[in-house]
């Protein structure tokens, strides 16, 4: 199984990335472990689109990265599962150790699981930092908090009408700087440096797929313009 994919490989990576979620989630409904599928999906998201793009390589930077990055700025989810990500990260790190997928110039799993620890110091903060939030994770938010589910578009062209009649209350001044961050360029370093060599594990059996519940929001990247407007920007 590959773990490395060019930018352009888009259909390669989403097939990969598909295999070893439905792989990871048997393995941890085995053990009893905490996994949330749709977590999964952005913390290997956030890996594919970071420097190096190798989705088995983990250190302490990229957790932080991850954790007070990368969810922060793209998952909008219900606030219980937000608060769970940091489980289904250890869980995912753990996954890629007991299996042999787990790159090994990166850091061990007891370091990667302290690196965690530790960016859960952080993590609220980070989560209700609105510099580090994205234009569409905002309005996403704003939408799961108010009960509507981003995957019902009935439910979803409501609640754009709803925005746009000032029908839904949302606070201005963390809009204004979640404006004021996506001008400027505030976010994850999604830039790839080099290429690198892929690494491989041996195939497991198909597992169950992953359950519905956070998600990472690059759909609502381009939201209507009533709401941005509205902001004055």
């Amino acid at each position: 199984m590959r773990t490395f994919f060019e930018p352009d490989q888009e259909e390669e990576f989403e097939a990969a990335k598909d295999l070893l979620i439905r792989r990871c989630l048997d393995w941890a409904g085995d053990r009893g472990l905490a996994a949330d599928g749709l977590v999964l999906t952005a913390a290997l998201d956030s890996r594919h689109r970071s420097r190096d793009g190798r989705l088995a390589f983990w250190d302490g930077a990229q957790v932080r990265r991850f954790l007070l990055e990368w969810i922060p700025r793209y998952v909008a989810a219900p606030r219980e599962d937000l608060e769970a990500a940091p489980q289904s990260l250890i869980t995912l790190l753990r996954y890629l150790d007991a299996t042999g997928i787990r790159d090994p110039r990166g850091a061990t799993t007891p370091e990667l699981e302290k690196a965690v620890a530790e960016a859960v110091n952080d993590y609220p903060a980070a989560l209700a930092d609105p510099y580090r939030q994205g234009l569409a994770r905002f309005w996403a938010q704003v939408a799961i908090d108010n009960g509507v589910d981003p995957g019902d578009h009935k439910a979803l062209t409501k609640f754009q009408r709803d925005v746009d009649a000032g029908r839904v209350a949302y606070d201005t001044d963390v809009l204004d700087k979640v404006m004021e961050a996506r001008f400027v360029g505030l976010g994850p370093d999604e830039e790839r440096a080099f290429p690198s060599r892929p690494s491989s594990c041996r195939p497991r059996r198909r597992s169950p797929p992953p359950r519905r519940g956070a998600r990472p929001c690059g759909g609502w990247r381009h939201w209507p313009t009533g709401p941005e407007r509205r902001a004055g920007r």
